[in-house]
């Protein structure tokens, strides 16, 4: 008669189509190259946006710099500023030699101007500061 053989376990029938090797392996590497391109991409980000700005030397720093080079004032606090954009500052003689990135101390009880270049770490300029009449006191 009939011979009847028991399913075996796992042993499912449906109508799909078996899934050939080749296909997993496929959309495993599809989804290796997709996690590896994030992954690029991520720390791409991170080196590029996430890195803090070097902070501008803090004004003490650049005095004291400047202390063991000359003579200063020491009766008041300079006023610093950083040299951004030379082209600017051409057609005045103190930065004649100014590059971006230097750094100019001012007195401006003493009517002094120091250039600085915190790089070489040089004096490059000494001049005597003159001040607009309206920046005069009465």
């Amino acid at each position: 008669m009939y011979d009847i053989k028991p399913a075996r376990a796992g042993a499912v029938k449906t109508n799909q189509a078996p899934i050939s090797p080749g296909r997993g392996r496929w959309f495993k590497f599809r989804y290796l190259v997709v996690g590896m391109l994030i992954l690029v991409l991520a720390v791409a980000g991170f080196w590029l946006f996430g890195r803090e700005e070097k902070p501008a030397a803090a004004s003490g720093d650049i005095v004291e710099r400047v202390a063991k080079l000359i003579l200063l004032p020491s009766d008041e606090t300079p006023t610093v500023a950083a040299v951004s954009d030379v082209n600017k500052l051409k057609n005045q003689p103190f930065f004649e030699k100014a590059k971006d990135g230097f750094y100019v101390l001012i007195y401006s009880k003493s009517k002094k101007a120091i250039l600085y270049d915190p790089v070489k770490n040089q004096i490059v300029e000494v001049g005597a500061l003159t001040l607009p009449d309206s920046a005069k006191k009465p």
